[in-house]
């Protein structure tokens, strides 16, 4: 009996098991490609160096052993199927549910620091990255993060060295500098505005030629030069502030280097003004002292010289006397007698010169204001006596203005310098003598003119030493002119001659504080 097969139709496809194997085959091959590509991702994920995790619904579904190691934790178990916010510290919580929000919107969210704790509850800075995935057809969230704890303590460390640096830069009173290998400011710290008045943006950009001296550019050029050829060398120059006034300054700097070659300068700049003030007040003392010490080998010496000669008198005739005493002779004897008296009355007026000499170092009397007129008057009236016998005719300049000083020693040097003048106006047929006085800023200029034969310029500073007398026949110790130059000098003025010395008179002039200046003298 013959089975009946039915007739195949054009679209029926003969069943092949060759074609069923080979599409088995390709298959197998994809499916080993997929296990394969698994094996590779799950081996570099799990041997990552960087922690990574995944949780869906804020639960831990998955975590690599370096997240493990990260949270403390020994084994998976101890961490999956746990809720992320076991392991968020409380100041962080607020802002990791924000980045959680983000990522389920989809959002790119950047690399964030945030504070994270581990299994055995200590606490670590943790950066955080989040993107959002898909798995197993669920949205979920694949975290990758590291410990930065050391990094943002260090950084924080950094930060607050620059902050110390920069309040260090700001309140040191030395300015640090930099510039370019032409002299131009690229830095300059905010000291630079105490010291100078300009602000460092005022400078930048500017040569430091615009705030030398004129007189030490030359110098401070050589010096940037010397530098740049890579000498270390301190530097003192003056600068000019922006109010036209001058500071000393001293500069220390070196080299800036870039592939070997010099490209500028950085330095510290240290105001010396003060210690400049002071080595000149030191210079001005020690000269000052040494002046003294001249002087007062000057006045060891004319002492022991003019008080030996009343001395020398005294003694001879003291011999003199007796000799005449012996003999009768009265009249010599008289005689003797008063050439002992004269030389005990100059000796006498040598000490009593003397005496007072020592006493003008210092003011003693309170200063005061005092009407120049008035002391003219009383040191006139002083000398009326002399100057009625010499016949000499006084003018005094009217409206006098008003001095600063001790009364009684600005008396004094206005009698010494009308007895000087007397004394040398009245050889002339008409002896006058001229006072007076005008106002120059915050000083007095008093000025005493006589019509006398005159001081030539050679001799107008000696006439103001001790003992000094252009004329031996002329009265008086020469102490006078010493007084009036101490007394003057201690209220802070100076003392000076005009004339020429030919017979056209001599004037003395000498300057005093006003009452407006007082506690300056």
């Amino acid at each position: 009996m013959r089975t009946h097969h039915p007739a195949m139709s054009e679209h029926d496809t003969p069943f092949s098991l060759d074609a069923l194997q080979e599409q088995m085959h390709r298959l197998q091959q994809r499916l080993d490609r997929l296990q394969a590509r698994e094996a590779l991702y799950r081996t570099l994920i799990e041997q990552a160096p960087i922690p990574m995790a995944v949780h869906r619904e804020e639960t831990f579904v998955f975590i690599n052993p370096a997240g493990l190691r990260l949270l403390g934790a020994g084994s998976p178990e101890d961490v999956l199927g746990r809720s992320v916010w076991d392991f968020v510290d409380r100041e962080s919580r607020e802002l990791v549910r924000e980045r959680l929000r983000k990522l389920h919107r989809r959002e790119a969210v950047p690399f964030t620091v945030e504070r994270l704790r581990r299994l055995d509850g200590s606490t670590f800075l943790g950066e955080v990255k989040g993107v959002p995935i898909t798995l197993e057809g669920e949205p979920a969230v694949l975290v990758v993060l590291r410990d930065v704890t050391e990094r943002v303590h260090a950084e924080e460390h950094l930060l607050d060295q620059k902050d110390q640096y920069r309040h260090l830069v700001e309140e040191i009173n030395e300015v640090i500098f930099q510039l370019d290998a032409e002299g131009r400011f690229t830095y300059v710290s905010p000291a630079i505005e105490r010291m100078s008045g300009y602000t460092a943006g005022d400078l930048v950009g500017r040569s430091f030629t615009e705030l030398i001296h004129p007189d030490d550019l030359a110098g401070l050029q050589e010096s940037f030069e010397r530098t740049l050829a890579g000498h270390l060398e301190p530097y003192e120059f003056r600068v000019v502030l922006r109010d036209g006034s001058c500071r000393h300054i001293r500069t220390s700097s070196r080299v800036i280097l870039q592939d070997g070659h010099p490209v500028g300068v950085r330095g510290l700049a240290t105001d010396i003004t003060e210690r400049k003030q002071a080595e000149a007040e030191r210079e001005h003392l020690i000269a000052e002292l040494e002046a003294k010490n001249r002087e007062l080998e000057r006045f060891t010496y004319t002492v022991s010289h003019d008080l030996k000669s009343p001395l020398f008198t005294i003694r001879g005739f003291l011999g003199l006397l007796e000799e005449d005493s012996l003999a009768g002779d009265l009249d010599q004897v008289r005689e003797d007698i008063r050439h002992i008296q004269n030389a005990t009355e100059t000796m006498q007026r040598l000490l009593d010169d003397l005496l007072t000499l020592s006493r003008v170092g210092r003011i003693t009397n309170p200063p005061e204001a005092i009407p120049l007129t008035s002391l003219v008057n009383e040191a006139v009236e002083r000398v009326t006596g002399q100057i009625r016998a010499r016949g000499v005719e006084v003018r005094i300049a009217p409206d006098l203005p008003e001095v600063y000083g001790d009364r009684t020693r600005l008396v004094d040097v206005l009698q010494n310098l009308i007895e000087n003048a007397v004394k040398y106006a009245g050889e002339g047929a008409h002896p006058v003598i001229e006072i007076g006085g005008a106002t120059h800023g915050n000083r007095v200029e008093v000025f005493v003119r006589d019509n006398g034969p005159g001081i030539p310029p050679q001799y107008h500073e000696k006439v103001f030493g001790l003992f000094e007398r252009l004329d031996n026949k002329t009265e008086g110790t020469g102490i006078g002119l010493a007084l009036v130059k101490r007394i003057v000098e201690v209220h802070g003025g100076r003392v000076w001659i005009d004339s020429s010395g030919t017979g056209d008179g001599c004037t003395v002039r000498f300057t005093l504080p006003r009452p407006e200046r007082a506690g300056d003298g």
